[in-house]
């Protein structure tokens, strides 16, 4: 089996809502404590506002912090273009510094009609400490936020992109990591190859780099269970038709076998890290039958 391979966790943020309230919350942040005892290498949580509303995230982030102590805490993926870039800064920073230096800031950067590769990252002040910016939404002069988060020089940025060659070139470029959902390990194999040759032409070395592959899951000891509780909790989730969804974003259903393979495909076209998103009602004993099925053998 390939490796070395890490493993990150999804929390319910948006799942929690669905429930008669007042909300669980105790199903995110005792999830995310359960995670950090499990030996995962991060917590993950999800950003909208109005398409798929769940928990604001940068408060989300602080309550994180404050109730775990190792795991890596990530946002798969924030909507940057939703704040204001001074704000986004503050709010970045902020975060790493309550989570003592364990911030990973997962963005989505959009598709076609962007503004150019060096203007994304300079209205943030990506990674100048003072900035001065003049563009067409945003205007700014010597602004300085006054603090810095803990890791320098600065938060990791892992950029989210399928097959897209927009995206893939600011990973390959600026990625300090990669995030997708390609459907298959042949996709993020001609994927790969392409942020390789971006980055050979910006002059960096992406050997390195994490290449995360958000994954949805259900595994069950009978196959056919776990496809049919996926598909149904997803259908549900999405309102959208099972066989459209799998056209559009990983999906791992069945026995821990079948599962397992599907990763190990995906390792061996590049992958080395795996963002699990449970497609079930009862996340927290997904949890631990993902843990003690697919983890630990994993790491055999």
């Amino acid at each position: 089996m390939a490796g070395p391979v890490k493993f990150g966790v999804l929390l319910p943020t948006r799942g929690i809502l669905f429930a008669p309230p007042p909300p669980p919350v105790e199903d995110v942040l005792g999830m995310a404590e359960a995670v950090e005892r499990a030996g995962y290498d991060s917590i993950w949580i999800g950003d909208s506002v109005i398409a798929k509303p769940r928990l604001e995230t940068f408060g989300t982030l602080g309550a994180l912090a404050a109730r775990t102590r190792r795991v890596k805490i990530g946002t798969s993926v924030l909507l940057a273009v939703l704040r204001h870039p001074v704000l986004l800064a503050q709010a970045v920073a902020s975060a790493d510094i309550l989570a003592s230096g364990r911030l990973i800031l997962g963005i989505g950067v959009g598709r076609v009609g962007a503004p150019n590769l060096e203007q994304e990252f300079e209205v943030c002040g990506i990674p100048h400490p003072r900035v001065t910016y003049t563009g067409r939404y945003y205007q700014y002069r010597d602004v300085e936020l006054g603090f810095n988060p803990v890791q320098r020089p600065g938060v990791p940025i892992w950029i989210s992109s399928n097959d897209v060659d927009t995206g893939l070139e600011r990973v390959g470029r600026y990625g300090d990591g990669w995030i997708t959902n390609v459907i298959t390990p042949e996709i993020f194999e001609e994927c790969w190859h392409k942020v390789q040759g971006f980055a050979a032409k910006a002059g960096r070395d992406v050997r390195g780099l994490p290449r995360a592959v958000y994954m949805t899951m259900n595994v069950n000891p009978d196959g056919g269970v776990a496809r049919t509780e996926g598909r149904e909790f997803l259908e549900k989730y999405y309102k959208k038709p099972f066989e459209r969804l799998s056209r559009e974003f990983v999906c791992n259903l069945g026995s821990p076998d079948e599962c397992l393979k599907l990763i190990e495909g995906y390792v061996q076209a590049g992958a080395n890290y795996m963002i699990l998103r449970f497609a079930a009602k009862d996340q927290r004993g997904h949890l631990e039958f993902c843990t003690r099925e697919i983890l630990a053998r994993f790491a055999r």
